[in-house]
This record gives C-alpha cells, structure tokens and sequence, in this order.
C-alpha cells in the first residue's frame, strides 16, 4: 500500500509539473493560426507560373513548419519557381503598415525590387533563382513574413493516349495538364495519340468496375494492356499511358488509376466534360497522391485540391514533391499480378492430333502448331474425380469442404453426443473429483478435435489419389486449345509450390479428349518433308534430359527447354532444334561464345505500401497487419516490384559501375516470419517502442533509453539496443536460401541458350536484406556454370546464418550500419540488426560515412537501399570500392 501511495504522489506532481509548465501555451492561440494574425504574408500571385501554397485548413498544419528568425516565430507561405527563370510574388499587408519602413532579405542578404502596390497587396518580381531561398520581410528590421522558395529544374514526360473509340479533342485536356502539373515544376505533353482496334475488347465494350483503393488493374485493363504492346513493340516504355474506353458497369467511375503506374484509363465522355479527373488519375499513379480527405485531412468537398471532389486545381507543397519524387517510374503492372516470364522449370505445350497421332498442322507451320504460351515452376494439379462425394461443397479462403468431409465429420459429431451423455450419466452415479472431471473433459474435447482434424487430411489424402499423372482429364473435354490454355495458365490448384529440377509437361488433344503427360524438358519429334522441304506429318517420339543432336555429336544434359525435330533429306537426317520460344538454333553451335558480364540484383522483403520513404512503407504494413505472398522465384529482365528504381536509381548506379552485357532481378521477398523478428507483430512492436534518431548528433540520449523489465532480483534496467532481434532465425533463412535455388535454375536457363555457354561469363550480384539468403541459394545453385565476380550485400538480414567463401569470388563486400558499442543505438538498422556475414572479415565490411549520412540513418533509415548511395562515393583504393569496368 505504502508503495502504491508513493506511485499516486509521484504521478501527481509529475501531472502537476506538466501542466503548470504548459499552462500558458494551451492558453495561447494554436500555433497554426498565427499565421492569420500576422502583420503581413504572402499571398498568391496572379500570375506566376509556379505553384503557391499556404495553410487554408487545421488538418494540413503539419506540412507547414514554424521558423524562428530574429527571435520571431513565423510560418512561411511556400512557392515553386522554374530554375533559372524569374517569377511573380504578392505580400498582404495591414492598412496601417508604412511601406517604406518594409525591407526583404533572400537568405539573409538585402533584395531591393521594384515594388508595385495595389490597394493593400505588394507586388514584385523574383530575380532567376538557382537553388532553394527563404524572402524574408521585415518591418524596421523586425521579421514580419516569410515566403519559402522551392526552385525546381523542370521535369518533362509524355502521356501516349490510345483510344478504342474515336479520340475527343485533347486541346482543353492539355491545358489541364499544364495548368495543374506546372505547380510541381512538370511539363506532361500529349506525344502521340492514336485509335486501337481490338479484336477481343471492342470500342462498345463496357468494362467492369475497378478496385477502389486503387492497388490493382482488372483482368480487362491488364488484357487490354497487353495485347496493345504486343501489336505495338516499339511502344515506348518510358512514358505514361492513357487507355480510353467506353464505359464502366458504375456509370459515376469515369477514370481510374492505381498508385505508381505509369497507366491510367478514362471514358472519353471525362475527356470532352471532365477533364481534371482525368489529371487527377494521372495525378494519383504519377506522385502516388491519394484523396484528400483521407489521413484526418479536411473534410470532403470543401477544399480546392485536385484530390479532393469535385477535383480543384490545386496541389499543396508535400504533393509538389510527391509529385517529383516518382515522375520518373514507368511501371504498368501491379503488385499482385504473376507475369508470364521467359523462364520457369515447368515448360508448357499444347497441339492437337490426328487419329493416327499426328500433330495438326495449322497455317502451314509446326512452329505454330505446337503452342508454347508460358513456363511456370510448378505442374498443373488435375483430378479426374469418380466419386460425387468427393466434390466440393464449400469452397472459402483456400479450404475445400466436400460431401465426404461433411459425412465423417456428422458421424463424429453423433458419436460425440453420444459417447458424452454416458460419460455424464457414469458421472452421476459415481462422481468424480472436480480435476478428475475437468482433466477428463479436457481430454475428452482435444480428443475430438484431433479427431476432427485428422479426418480432414485424411480425405484430401484420398482426394489425391484421383491426381492425374498421365492420361485423359476428363474435366477439359471438348474445349478448344484457347480455352484448355487459358484454364492451365489461371489453374492455382498446387500440389507443390515449386518442382526441383526441369520438366515438360503436354497436353495433347485427341478428338474431344484431352491427354496430359508429364516430361522431361527436351521433346524429339520426327517428321517428314515434302518436295519444297514443308513439313507434312509430325510425331512427338520421345523426351529427355539431354540435348542429344547426332548429327553434330553432341550429348548434353540440358540447362533449358528444347525442341528437336529429325526428319530425312537426301537420304539424311537432318535435325532442327528451337528453344521454347521458337527461336532456331542449329547455326548457334558454330558460332562464337563472347564473355560476358551478366549483373542480377536480388531484392528483399517489399512492404504492401505506396510511400515516399521506407518508414512510410513499413507504417503501412504495421497498420494494415498485411504482407505480400513470398516470391515465385522466377527471373526478371526489369526492376518487376519497383524496388529498385524508383529510390534514387540506384540499380542504374550498379549498372553504370559494373557495365554488364545482361541485368537481371530475382524477388528474394519473403513474410517477416522467416527474419529474426519471427513475426509480424514482434516486429511491430518493437518498432513502435523504439527511439528516432537523436536530433543532437553530438550529444545522444538514445543509449540512456532503458526498457523496464522484471526479474527474480526486482525491477532491472535493459540498453535499448537488447530491443533488436540477436538470436538468428535459421530455418526461416534455410526457408529463403532454399527458394533461391529454384531462381537460380531458372537464371541458368536463360543464360544456357545452348549448354555450357554460360560458362565464359561472370556474375555479379547486389543483394539487399532478405535477399542475401535468396541470393546465397541462387549461388550454389549457378556456382558450377559461371564464373563469380563480384558479391555486394547490403544490409543483410540475419547475415551470420549464411556463409560466403570468399575465395569463390573475386570481390566481396558488406555494406550496413555499424553494431559497435561507439555507434549510437538510434543509428542501428532495426529492420535487420546487422551482424558479420559468416566467412568475411572487417576488412570485407563498409559502414555509413561519418559526415553528410547522419540524417540517412535510423532504425528505417539505417536499413532503406535508396539511401546506399554513398558506396559509389568510396574512393578508389578503400575498402568497399567498386572498380568501373
């Protein structure tokens, strides 16, 4: 009690204390709404060609900041102005002000302008500016004004507009565009528009409605997108796009655009009426903005924002910069789509057969006969079900409930009730102790449950035994090839996530049967010519998994899929082979094998977010408790999941230091589970107890910061850094290097056109967290067919489960924060605590730069790849240098 009293005493004064000392603030007017009270500010401009920005609204107060200048707390209005190029500025003023007693300052040093006064508004004109100014106004050399001046080198992009109807006129569309987007200091002009025809989507096609919190593309736009590129190669991809369609089913949808994509769709009913939502769209895929009353922000409709409805055109200060920040990312497909790559071990045909088991010959081309739409990494999973019981019933969130799931289940139930009233019914003529009971019922219902569970599985095991392994699948009879394809490439019915080694598998139609057998990945056909040498009749003879081609002596085992064709001419065999994609490669054995520098870089865990910084990404999961599915493990020619390119480019920074032939991208992404964190909620909880960065660099409170915890010796005193996860979590990185062994395969294939031919080249890679232990898989699983140049791991995750040997490689270095006791705890990476990669020395080890890097670390910050730029700033000769090749 005494204790408790003391608590009470001491909880009261601190109260006290708090709100004696914050008393007069409260008092005060809040701090936003002295910008209404001074003297005089800044006002817009009729005629500037930049943007203006001031606090109109509560919600909004903190994107403004409060500067002392002069002993004198002010809020600065904030404008935009072209680089080099002067503009216009407007100042309000009290009535009883004297105007000559006014005096501006651009950073500090005395402007005179020529001052034109209307009323009780100055206006004057900006000198060319070539970086950031803060024009101050002071009235007897007391700062009265603040006007914050953001200089922007001019951002020009092209929007491609393609039509499936007719084109309206663009002319009032542009001015939109100009007029908003000029704010920001971007300069988008329409560079081409053009009128699609589809055979498939048609101009009256109404399309369905789209998601409404803007993530994804529907199955419609993505079709509509890639039959377009298909018919139009050259397309550029470095430029935005806009689909106009008919309609949507919801007549109110009149455009859509999902955050950060480079393509947006539009009635070109919103484009003759309503063109600023239009830009709006735009608005939302280019900077990411969102709605802007989302966030506590002012309530709906009542601003002029172009985020807002109806769309205003207006865009405040932090959207200038959104706006900026991600101009430059061109990327047209969404998070959730699982694109067809050229690799996959599973390799996929279709063709149909005549009676006597002869390919059909279509368009006078076996090439065309025998399609090859898509590889994936895993088989198909068909049942041919003989049983009515076995079919599914209940079909929710990825369990499957059939007849016979039901039946077991309903007799266990009736046993349950049962075997329990005689339980109850012994109770009562022979009472049991209350443990006795309680441990017998316990027993009782865990008994059931087990019981429950196990008659689950033990269906689905018997389910399995109707798999088709080979032979007919009764449920694609009588569809045609187009149906079977498109019913194969969306089948996610999975028995195993990944295969472990190369393989075929074909589907043949026979009539209205369809036959599938499983393969290996090289298919050997023999066929016969006619006189003007045109194949006549083909027969698929055998498969295998070697490249076996007897006329040029060669017995390979095959790092990719093939086809080999053998057929009679002249009274010899001749042998034709392809590659999956039909691209013949006899003439390839005689020619040369120039080495080559092939760059892969391997991503790490990718945040369901659309923020401007990795803190924001990370708040985001937090909040939404939410994760992508882990990586497919294919391989990409281009940055897929936008984790590269858009923070600073620093993929092309790589590109230009390293000069490879090749580039590369594996997805190394995997759940929060497989860190050290162990889960997602660990891990949200420490990064919400955890400190920001001290804003004093030389004096640091951060290491001070003890954590209360309890002990059989009282209350002891934890270092913040014993937060951070130190105990390695193995089978989640056994987990991600193991996947990485399936990628590894897969970029092996795309490097072995023919076999051995990678083996003249060199690897390097640039893994970031997570995917240091992806990457590991893909080395030991492409070590014994290339050559290993150079190793650059940033900000491993785990790093100490892995092991790297150096002397495989001709370059290894690790780059991360420092885990010294002399490094401050508020610099620490606490996304992945850094830790030595097994196998490498401190000599192997770079840490953030001392001077200008202070406010690029932190427990986000520490572990962001946009902010590992400073490693191309490594002067040659110090450890961490990448040469230029």
């Amino acid at each position: 009690m005494r204790l408790a009293s003391l608590y009470s005493v001491i909880a009261k004064a601190f109260i006290f204390v708090t709100l004696s000392f914050s008393s007069p603030l409260l008092a005060q007017t809040d701090w936003w709404e002295q910008s209404f009270h001074h003297e005089a500010r800044f006002v817009r401009n009729n005629q500037l060609n930049g943007g203006f920005d001031d606090i109109q609204f509560t919600e909004w107060k903190q994107q403004f900041e409060l500067i002392e200048v002069n002993d004198t707390l002010l809020i600065p209005s904030i404008q935009s102005v072209y680089k080099g190029k002067g503009d216009y500025i407007s100042l309000l003023i009290d009535s009883t002000l004297s105007i000559p007693d006014l005096s501006f300052y651009l950073n500090k040093t005395l402007w005179e302008s020529t001052v034109d006064i209307h009323g009780d508004t100055l206006h004057m004109e900006l000198p060319p500016l070539q970086k950031d100014q803060l024009l101050e106004c002071r009235l007897n050399g007391r700062s009265i004004a603040l006007l914050k001046i953001l200089v922007f080198n001019p951002i020009i992009e092209h929007l491609v507009v393609v039509g499936l109807e007719d084109l309206p006129n663009l002319e009032r569309f542009q001015e939109e565009l100009d007029e908003v987007y000029r704010q920001a200091g971007l300069k988008i002009f329409i560079s081409s528009s053009t009128s699609y025809s589809d055979s498939v989507l048609k101009s009256d096609h109404v399309f369905s409605n789209p998601d409404q919190n803007h993530l994804i593309y529907t199955s419609e736009m993505r079709q509509l997108r890639d039959r377009f590129f298909a018919s139009h190669p050259s397309a550029s991809r470095e430029a935005y796009y806009l689909f106009v369609v008919n309609s949507f089913n919801d007549k109110e949808i009149q455009a859509y655009g999902a955050y950060n994509k480079a393509m947006i769709f539009a009635t070109a009913e919103s484009l003759k009426e309503s063109p600023l939502l239009v830009v709006k769209e735009l608005a939302r895929s280019i900077g990411m903005l969102s709605d802007s009353w989302l966030e506590s922000g002012p309530a709906k409709g009542s601003t002029n924002n172009l985020m807002d409805e109806p769309s205003g055109k207006h865009l405040h200060a932090i959207q200038w910069l959104e706006l900026r920040h991600s101009s430059r990312s061109f990327s047209f497909y969404d998070a959730d789509e699982d694109l067809i790559t050229n690799n996959g071990l599973i390799a996929y045909f279709f063709w149909e057969e005549d009676d006597n088991g002869f390919v059909k010959i279509q368009q006078g081309s076996f090439l065309k006969s025998i399609r090859r739409p898509f590889r994936k990494n895993y088989l198909s999973y068909h049942l041919n079900i003989q049983d009515a019981l076995f079919y599914n019933v209940i079909d929710q969130y990825g369990i499957k409930i059939n007849g016979w799931h039901l039946i077991l289940w309903g007799a266990t139930l009736l046993l349950t009730i049962i075997f329990r009233l005689r339980m109850l019914r012994k109770w009562k003529e022979a009472a049991p102790s209350t443990i006795k009971r309680k441990v017998l019922t316990t027993l009782f219902f865990s008994s059931i449950a087990v019981v429950f569970v196990a008659s689950y599985h033990f269906i689905n095991f018997e389910m399995g035994k109707f798999e088709v392994h080979s032979g007919e699948i009764e449920e694609l009879k009588g569809l045609s090839v187009d149906k079977v394809i498109n019913s194969t490439l969306y089948n996610t019915e999975l028995k195993y996530r990944n295969e472990s080694a190369l393989g075929s598998e074909v589907l043949r139609k026979q009539n209205d049967k369809w036959m599938m057998s499983r393969c290996k990945p090289v298919l050997y056909f023999d066929a016969q010519i006619d006189s003007v040498g045109n194949m006549t009749r083909v027969k698929f003879k055998r498969d295998s998994d070697s490249l076996i081609l007897r006329s040029k002596k060669i017995n390979q085992i095959a790092l990719t899929h093939y086809i080999v064709i053998s057929y009679i001419y002249e009274d010899k065999t001749k042998e034709l082979i392809y590659d999956y994609n039909g691209k013949e490669l006899s003439s390839k054995f005689s020619e040369p094998d120039p080495a080559k520098r092939i760059l892969l870089f391997v991503n790490g865990y990718r945040p369901t977010s659309l923020g401007h910084n990795f803190e924001e990404n990370f708040d985001d999961v937090l909040n939404k408790g939410f994760e992508y599915p882990q990586t497919t493990n294919m391989i990409y020619s281009f940055d897929r999941y936008d984790y590269w390119q858009p923070w600073s480019a620093i993929d092309d920074l790589f590109k230009d230091r390293i000069n490879p032939q090749e580039t590369f991208y594996a997805d190394g992404h995997f759940s929060v589970s497989t860190s050290n964190y162990n889960s997602l909620f660990n891990f949200s909880k420490v990064a919400a107890s955890y400190p920001k960065r001290c804003k004093n660099s030389k004096k640091h409170i951060c290491n001070e910061l003890k954590i209360n915890t309890i002990s059989i010796f009282g209350r002891e005193r934890s270092p913040t850094t014993s937060l951070l996860p130190r105990k390695p979590n193995k089978s989640g990185f056994n987990e991600r290097k193991e996947n990485g062994r399936i990628a590894g395969i897969n970029l092996i294939a795309l490097l072995n056109e023919l076999p051995g031919t990678s083996k003249n080249d060199t690897i390097y890679i640039v893994a970031h967290s997570m995917g240091y232990a992806y990457a590991l898989g893909i080395v030991n699983q492409i070590k014994p067919e290339i050559n290993l140049g150079g190793f650059y791991i940033l900000a491993p995750e785990n790093a100490k489960s892995g092991t790297v040997n150096r002397s495989d490689w001709n370059e290894v270095w690790q780059y991360g924060s420092d885990w010294r006791k002399s490094t401050a705890a508020c610099l620490q990476d606490g996304i992945a605590p850094q830790t030595a990669v097994s196998g490498l020395t401190s000599k192997q080890r770079c840490y953030f730069p001392n001077n200008g890097w202070y406010t690029k670390q932190g427990f986000f910050n520490s572990h962001f790849v946009g902010y590992y730029t400073w490693i191309f700033d490594i002067p040659e000769g110090k450890k961490g240098h990448i040469p230029q090749r």
